[in-house]
């Protein structure tokens, strides 16, 4: 059987948890991701998980809005997409989809089977991203470790140092991990400590929890699969974040530090697991703050120029 991932050598003895990797993969060339097929996926997702994006202004100064679908086809969509700055996310794709959800296991199954990868395999998780050939996605991080598996178009991924905090300070790696908006932390300065990926279909990058990137398309319609995991020391360490901000903000513990290991690290999870599970008997899990749901003001519309029309508007 032909294999789907392909990876270097030093992938397989590499530090996973601080090391921006680099590898090939052979998704392009499979049916799944022709105009047929992403057409056929969008009109048969769940349409609460069909979020479209457009992105506004610059790195230092980023507008991020959310927008509407309507009741548009999945061949509309499509057609809006291509003409203006507009990512669409598909969101767990293995949820309502079997065929991608069997493809998802296989890629990770094969990539761990070749590098030093080690996955919590129920905590793999895929969004299919769509997107105009001029759109970008700022500076941000995410609180899980990725990989971006890229299939059609080409992109450039710019992805900075991780664990350093003159990339992303210790509140905002907090705010990460606790999957919360980071305040703005982007400065043009950055960019001499990026590394650049020249994202061709059949190209594959996978990054550690909270590595800050961006993404600027170059040309085509883009679709990448952008996934997501825990290990176990991920999955420790996003619980210890939310202890941290537990114990802080509940009773004025000086709690901040992300060490996973030591007596300190397990008392902090421990006493947030049992007043986690508290929560849940009484009625109150809320443990970690939630960003608040944006209201879309734009809609999709595959008619106009942009690919969208202002909502106030019409």
């Amino acid at each position: 059987m032909n294999r789907l991932v392909t990876v270097p050598e030093t992938l397989r003895t590499a530090d996973v948890e601080h090391a921006i990797l680099p590898f090939n993969h052979a998704l392009h060339g499979t049916a799944l991701f022709t105009d047929e097929a992403l057409i056929r996926l969008i009109d048969t997702h769940p349409r609460e998980d069909l979020h479209i994006h457009h992105m506004r202004g610059t790195c230092e100064n980023p507008v991020h809005i959310d927008a509407d679908i309507g009741a548009l086809t999945g061949e509309q969509v499509l057609a809006a997409i291509q003409r203006g700055k507009i990512w669409l996310s598909v969101v767990h794709i293995e949820e309502s989809h079997a065929e991608y959800a069997r493809l998802l296991n296989e890629l990770y199954d094969e990539l761990e089977a070749q590098s030093a990868i080690r996955t919590l395999r129920h905590t793999r998780l895929a969004n299919l991203l769509i997107s105009s050939p001029a759109a970008e996605v700022f500076y941000h991080a995410d609180a899980q470790p990725n990989v971006l598996w890229h299939i059609r178009g080409r992109k450039k991924m710019i992805v900075y140092p991780p664990w350093d905090a003159r990339f992303l300070s210790a509140d905002n790696r907090e705010l990460c991990l606790l999957g919360m908006l980071m305040d703005d932390v982007y400065r043009p300065e950055l960019e001499a400590h990026a590394v650049t990926f020249d994202m061709r279909p059949g190209d594959a990058v996978t990054w550690p929890q909270s590595t800050p990137h961006r993404v600027v398309n170059v040309e085509g319609l883009n679709v990448s699969i952008s996934s997501e995991h825990h290990t176990r020391i991920s999955k420790r360490r996003q619980r210890v974040a939310a202890a941290n901000w537990f114990l802080r903000n509940r009773f004025g513990l000086p709690t901040r530090s992300l060490e996973t290991g030591g007596v300190s690290a397990l008392t902090k999870r421990s006493v947030y697991l049992a007043c986690r599970a508290a929560g849940k008997l009484m009625g109150r899990d809320a443990l970690v703050p939630v960003d608040p749901e944006v209201a879309a003001t734009i809609r999709l519309d595959p008619a106009d120029p942009r690919g969208f029309v202002e909502i106030n508007s019409t």
